[in-house]
């Protein structure tokens, strides 16, 4: 079914948060807005967010989103098969290993496919985009509008540890998520934007074995809860400062399992679906006001 045909509300932003491979769920949530008829005019995105914001505003449909993401291209993109000797690198401190993958061959796969349409942030067509990455040589979130678009996207990417910092202009980056996981704090001051769309993603299998009986947490579990903890308290933060500035904040969540790099594509699916979902009922809502 393809989306109506309207123009792009000027006063209409979409921000879509900072989720570990949210990459399926914001990019049903935007197929929803979109089917629904509702196509802002500024995105922005962080961490996993980051991907599907410039994919917007680049112009890519919600169906070409839908065919990269899902793609075993994408997925492969992101493993490396030297992940486990940088991994003895860094047990080792070894300089210049900061992660157990670089990213090298993402930023390659991303580069090609944005080459056509967006190859720098500021090319994008469909919309102005903003994206935070976490500047470690300045020790402050920066918003880049500007510069290559695949660097910024893996930049704001970056899981600690996960993934080496991304070498940009002004410094080594890290994921956008760090200190901004809620990145639309930006647009307070920007008098052409009344109304802010936002999606946030939680993971409800962490909070099932969080709560049952006997519960020792692993690794996983204890990095995933606290990072659900500084996601939670930036977003209701920062929405409390946008609401006092006046602007019109309408916040979604979608809930679903963690998806994972070699989660399956019907688990992929039913996250994509979960966000398709939020997506058009946020859309009904709008409609309605």
């Amino acid at each position: 079914m393809h989306p109506p045909e309207t123009q792009p509300d000027p006063g209409l932003a979409l921000s879509l948060e900072s989720s570990f491979f949210g990459f399926y769920a914001h990019a049903g949530f935007a197929a929803g807005l979109l089917e629904s008829g509702i196509r802002p005019s500024y995105f922005t995105g962080s961490s996993s967010g980051s991907l599907i914001a410039v994919l917007l505003a680049a112009g890519f449909s919600a169906e070409e989103i839908r065919s990269i993401i899902f793609s075993r291209k994408f997925k492969w993109a992101f493993w490396e098969l030297k992940s486990f000797a940088r991994g003895i690198a860094m047990m080792l401190y070894w300089p210049g290993v900061a992660g157990l993958t670089s990213f090298r061959d993402a930023e390659k796969y991303l580069a090609n496919i944005l080459k056509d349409r967006a190859p720098n942030l500021e090319d994008c067509r469909n919309g102005e985009v903003s994206i935070p990455v976490a500047n470690l040589n300045l020790l402050r979130t920066e918003i880049l509008t500007r510069g290559s678009s695949s660097a910024a996207i893996l930049a704001s990417c970056a899981v600690p540890c996960l993934v080496s910092p991304q070498k940009l202009p002004s410094g080594y980056c890290w994921d956008g998520g760090i200190a901004n996981s809620s990145p639309f704090l930006h647009f307070a001051p920007d008098p052409r934007i009344q109304t802010i769309i936002t999606h946030h993603i939680r993971h409800s299998g962490i909070d099932e074995r969080w709560n049952s009986p006997h519960f020792r947490p692993r690794i996983s579990d204890t990095l995933s809860r606290g990072h659900q903890l500084v996601t939670d308290e930036i977003h209701q933060l920062h929405l409390n400062e946008m609401r006092a500035c006046g602007k019109l904040m309408r916040p979604a969540t979608t809930t679903t399992q963690r998806p994972g790099l070699f989660s399956s594509s019907r688990f992929q699916i039913q996250c994509y679906d979960a966000g398709f979902e939020s997506g058009k009922k946020i859309a009904s809502d709008l409609k309605t006001e």
